[in-house]
Protein backbone atom coordinates (compact mmCIF):
# COMPACT_ATOMS: atom_id res chain seq x y z
CA UNK A 1 0.00 0.00 0.00
CA UNK A 2 1.80 3.49 -1.20
CA UNK A 3 1.92 5.89 2.20
CA UNK A 4 0.66 8.97 2.21
CA UNK A 5 2.64 11.79 3.20
CA UNK A 6 -0.18 14.51 4.24
CA UNK A 7 -0.26 15.23 7.49
CA UNK A 8 -4.06 14.98 8.05
CA UNK A 9 -4.88 11.77 5.96
CA UNK A 10 -5.26 9.86 8.68
CA UNK A 11 -7.65 12.17 10.33
CA UNK A 12 -10.90 10.90 11.21
CA UNK A 13 -13.47 12.74 9.21
CA UNK A 14 -15.04 14.61 12.35
CA UNK A 15 -12.05 15.96 13.50
CA UNK A 16 -11.74 17.66 10.62
CA UNK A 17 -15.09 18.64 10.49
CA UNK A 18 -15.08 20.39 14.42
CA UNK A 19 -11.89 21.72 13.50
CA UNK A 20 -12.78 23.51 10.11
CA UNK A 21 -15.65 24.50 11.37
CA UNK A 22 -14.29 25.84 14.83
CA UNK A 23 -11.47 27.75 12.87
CA UNK A 24 -13.89 28.85 10.45
CA UNK A 25 -16.14 30.15 13.05
CA UNK A 26 -13.27 31.79 15.13
CA UNK A 27 -12.02 33.45 11.66
CA UNK A 28 -15.31 35.04 11.17
CA UNK A 29 -16.07 36.40 14.93
CA UNK A 30 -12.59 37.81 15.23
CA UNK A 31 -13.29 39.72 11.82
CA UNK A 32 -16.83 40.43 13.37
CA UNK A 33 -15.28 41.87 16.57
CA UNK A 34 -12.53 44.19 14.60
CA UNK A 35 -15.63 45.27 12.08
CA UNK A 36 -17.60 46.12 15.34
CA UNK A 37 -14.89 47.84 17.44
CA UNK A 38 -13.93 50.38 14.61
CA UNK A 39 -18.03 50.85 13.82
CA UNK A 40 -18.09 51.63 17.78
CA UNK A 41 -15.07 53.86 17.43
CA UNK A 42 -16.40 56.00 15.26
CA UNK A 43 -19.70 55.79 16.83
CA UNK A 44 -17.83 57.43 20.08
CA UNK A 45 -15.69 60.19 18.36
CA UNK A 46 -18.70 61.67 16.98
CA UNK A 47 -20.61 61.52 20.44
CA UNK A 48 -17.88 62.89 21.85
CA UNK A 49 -17.50 65.49 19.24
CA UNK A 50 -21.11 66.39 19.85
CA UNK A 51 -20.61 66.94 23.47
CA UNK A 52 -17.85 69.50 22.57
CA UNK A 53 -19.64 71.10 19.69
CA UNK A 54 -22.62 72.02 22.11
CA UNK A 55 -19.99 74.05 24.33
CA UNK A 56 -19.01 75.56 20.61
CA UNK A 57 -22.42 76.26 20.25
CA UNK A 58 -22.72 78.31 23.53
CA UNK A 59 -19.70 80.11 22.86
CA UNK A 60 -19.95 81.11 19.30
CA UNK A 61 -23.68 82.51 20.69
CA UNK A 62 -21.91 84.22 22.98
CA UNK A 63 -20.00 86.13 20.82
CA UNK A 64 -22.53 86.75 18.25
CA UNK A 65 -24.65 88.55 21.32
CA UNK A 66 -21.17 90.19 22.39
CA UNK A 67 -19.80 91.05 19.35
CA UNK A 68 -16.04 90.67 21.08
CA UNK A 69 -14.45 87.63 21.93
CA UNK A 70 -13.24 89.87 25.03
CA UNK A 71 -16.47 89.78 26.48
CA UNK A 72 -16.65 85.94 26.90
CA UNK A 73 -17.03 84.68 30.37
CA UNK A 74 -14.30 82.01 30.64
CA UNK A 75 -16.88 80.92 33.81
CA UNK A 76 -19.77 80.79 31.25
CA UNK A 77 -18.95 77.57 30.14
CA UNK A 78 -20.41 76.06 33.59
CA UNK A 79 -17.60 73.11 33.62
CA UNK A 80 -14.88 73.56 36.42
CA UNK A 81 -12.16 71.41 34.13
CA UNK A 82 -12.21 74.34 32.19
CA UNK A 83 -10.69 76.89 35.02
CA UNK A 84 -8.33 73.66 35.90
CA UNK A 85 -4.30 74.33 34.68
CA UNK A 86 -3.46 71.65 32.16
CA UNK A 87 -6.70 69.77 33.24
CA UNK A 88 -7.11 68.31 29.43
CA UNK A 89 -9.89 69.91 28.89
CA UNK A 90 -9.50 73.93 27.37
CA UNK A 91 -11.39 76.41 24.64
CA UNK A 92 -9.24 78.67 22.60
CA UNK A 93 -10.64 81.49 20.34
CA UNK A 94 -8.77 83.32 17.99
CA UNK A 95 -10.17 86.17 16.11
CA UNK A 96 -9.21 86.14 12.28
CA UNK A 97 -7.37 88.37 10.30
CA UNK A 98 -6.31 90.91 13.25
CA UNK A 99 -2.26 91.44 13.30
CA UNK A 100 -0.99 90.10 15.88
CA UNK A 101 -3.67 87.59 16.02
CA UNK A 102 -5.16 88.13 18.82
CA UNK A 103 -6.44 84.60 21.34
CA UNK A 104 -8.69 84.12 23.95
CA UNK A 105 -8.28 80.88 26.02
CA UNK A 106 -9.33 79.09 29.08
CA UNK A 107 -7.51 79.49 32.46
CA UNK A 108 -6.84 75.87 31.73
CA UNK A 109 -4.23 76.33 29.05
CA UNK A 110 -2.25 77.91 31.55
CA UNK A 111 -0.84 79.87 29.72
CA UNK A 112 -0.62 77.30 26.34
CA UNK A 113 -2.04 77.01 22.96
CA UNK A 114 -4.39 74.74 20.71
CA UNK A 115 -2.86 74.50 17.27
CA UNK A 116 -5.27 74.76 14.42
CA UNK A 117 -6.59 71.73 12.70
CA UNK A 118 -6.33 73.31 9.47
CA UNK A 119 -2.65 73.79 9.98
CA UNK A 120 -2.54 70.00 10.83
CA UNK A 121 -4.65 69.37 7.34
CA UNK A 122 -7.63 68.24 8.11
CA UNK A 123 -10.26 68.52 6.25
CA UNK A 124 -13.25 70.75 7.07
CA UNK A 125 -17.11 69.48 6.85
CA UNK A 126 -20.10 71.22 6.97
CA UNK A 127 -18.34 74.25 5.32
CA UNK A 128 -16.76 75.34 8.58
CA UNK A 129 -16.19 72.18 11.19
CA UNK A 130 -13.39 70.38 11.61
CA UNK A 131 -12.55 67.28 14.38
CA UNK A 132 -9.20 65.86 15.18
CA UNK A 133 -6.92 64.43 17.75
CA UNK A 134 -4.01 66.71 18.76
CA UNK A 135 -1.07 66.86 21.59
CA UNK A 136 -2.35 68.94 24.44
CA UNK A 137 0.33 71.74 25.76
CA UNK A 138 0.41 68.91 28.88
CA UNK A 139 2.11 65.86 26.12
CA UNK A 140 -1.72 64.24 26.59
CA UNK A 141 -3.98 63.04 23.53
CA UNK A 142 -7.07 65.60 23.17
CA UNK A 143 -9.80 65.38 20.98
CA UNK A 144 -10.30 68.93 19.09
CA UNK A 145 -13.24 70.11 16.92
CA UNK A 146 -13.03 73.83 16.08
CA UNK A 147 -16.08 75.90 14.05
CA UNK A 148 -15.15 79.23 11.61
CA UNK A 149 -17.90 81.84 12.68
CA UNK A 150 -18.11 84.89 10.87
CA UNK A 151 -20.30 87.50 12.20
CA UNK A 152 -22.88 89.69 9.80
CA UNK A 153 -20.05 92.72 10.39
CA UNK A 154 -17.40 90.76 8.65
CA UNK A 155 -15.63 89.69 12.09
CA UNK A 156 -14.33 86.41 12.07
CA UNK A 157 -13.40 83.90 14.61
CA UNK A 158 -11.91 80.59 15.13
CA UNK A 159 -13.64 78.83 18.29
CA UNK A 160 -12.23 75.33 19.31
CA UNK A 161 -13.03 73.07 22.19
CA UNK A 162 -10.77 70.03 23.25
CA UNK A 163 -11.52 67.07 25.52
CA UNK A 164 -9.41 64.79 26.84
CA UNK A 165 -9.25 61.75 24.69
CA UNK A 166 -8.26 59.27 27.31
CA UNK A 167 -12.84 59.08 28.10
CA UNK A 168 -12.72 57.94 24.02
CA UNK A 169 -10.08 55.24 24.43
CA UNK A 170 -11.51 53.99 27.89
CA UNK A 171 -14.95 54.00 26.49
CA UNK A 172 -13.72 51.75 23.36
CA UNK A 173 -12.05 49.77 25.72
CA UNK A 174 -15.00 49.00 28.18
CA UNK A 175 -16.78 47.94 24.64
CA UNK A 176 -13.59 45.73 23.50
CA UNK A 177 -13.62 44.13 26.63
CA UNK A 178 -17.62 43.20 26.61
CA UNK A 179 -17.17 41.75 22.52
CA UNK A 180 -14.28 39.85 23.41
CA UNK A 181 -15.92 38.13 26.40
CA UNK A 182 -19.25 37.66 24.40
CA UNK A 183 -18.00 36.49 21.18
CA UNK A 184 -15.33 33.96 23.74
CA UNK A 185 -18.52 32.77 25.06
CA UNK A 186 -20.13 32.56 21.51
CA UNK A 187 -17.19 30.51 20.29
CA UNK A 188 -17.18 27.68 23.07
CA UNK A 189 -20.99 27.80 22.36
CA UNK A 190 -20.78 27.06 18.82
CA UNK A 191 -17.49 24.54 19.43
CA UNK A 192 -19.86 22.60 21.76
CA UNK A 193 -23.01 22.65 19.27
CA UNK A 194 -20.11 21.64 16.06
CA UNK A 195 -18.95 18.68 18.14
CA UNK A 196 -22.65 17.48 18.72
CA UNK A 197 -23.63 18.07 15.23
CA UNK A 198 -20.77 16.10 13.72
CA UNK A 199 -21.50 13.35 16.26
CA UNK A 200 -24.89 13.26 15.70
CA UNK A 201 -24.33 13.80 11.70
CA UNK A 202 -21.91 10.64 11.32
CA UNK A 203 -23.21 8.39 14.08
CA UNK A 204 -25.00 6.43 10.99
CA UNK A 205 -21.21 5.60 9.61
CA UNK A 206 -20.54 4.34 13.48
CA UNK A 207 -23.47 2.28 13.52
CA UNK A 208 -22.40 0.80 9.72
CA UNK A 209 -18.99 0.59 10.93
CA UNK A 210 -19.94 -1.83 13.82
CA UNK A 211 -22.12 -3.66 11.53
CA UNK A 212 -19.09 -4.62 9.17
CA UNK A 213 -17.35 -5.20 12.32
CA UNK A 214 -19.88 -8.07 13.81
CA UNK A 215 -19.78 -9.31 9.95
CA UNK A 216 -16.05 -9.64 10.38
CA UNK A 217 -15.89 -11.42 13.71
CA UNK A 218 -18.88 -13.84 12.62
CA UNK A 219 -21.83 -11.94 14.85
CA UNK A 220 -24.01 -11.15 12.15
CA UNK A 221 -24.17 -12.04 8.39
CA UNK A 222 -25.50 -8.89 7.38
CA UNK A 223 -25.76 -5.05 7.32
CA UNK A 224 -29.30 -4.59 9.44
CA UNK A 225 -31.52 -1.97 10.07
CA UNK A 226 -32.46 1.12 8.48
CA UNK A 227 -29.96 4.25 7.48
CA UNK A 228 -29.92 7.74 5.76
CA UNK A 229 -30.71 7.49 1.87
CA UNK A 230 -27.04 8.86 1.42
CA UNK A 231 -25.89 5.48 3.26
CA UNK A 232 -28.68 3.11 2.63
CA UNK A 233 -26.91 2.13 -0.96
CA UNK A 234 -23.65 1.29 0.66
CA UNK A 235 -25.35 -0.92 3.33
CA UNK A 236 -26.70 -2.38 0.34
CA UNK A 237 -23.68 -2.69 -1.63
CA UNK A 238 -22.21 -4.85 1.55
CA UNK A 239 -25.15 -6.83 1.75
CA UNK A 240 -25.13 -7.68 -1.92
CA UNK A 241 -21.43 -8.39 -1.30
CA UNK A 242 -22.09 -10.54 1.21
CA UNK A 243 -24.44 -12.53 -0.53
CA UNK A 244 -22.65 -13.27 -3.74
CA UNK A 245 -19.34 -14.08 -1.47
CA UNK A 246 -21.87 -16.75 -0.12
CA UNK A 247 -23.35 -18.31 -3.63
CA UNK A 248 -19.37 -19.21 -4.50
Amino acid sequence: MRRSYFPFSRVSIGVRLVVTSVLSSIIILVGAAFVLSEIYRRAAERAFDERLYVYIQSMAANIASKNTANAFDPYGLGDPRFTLPLSGWYWQIRIEGTAPQNVFSSLSLFGGRLPRLEDLHVAAHDGSRREGYIIGPDERRLRLVERALELPDGARYLVQIAGNADEIEQTIQNFKNALWTAFALLACVLGVITIFQVRFGLYPLTRLSAQISSIRRGLSDHVEGEFPDDIAPVAGEINLLIDSNISF
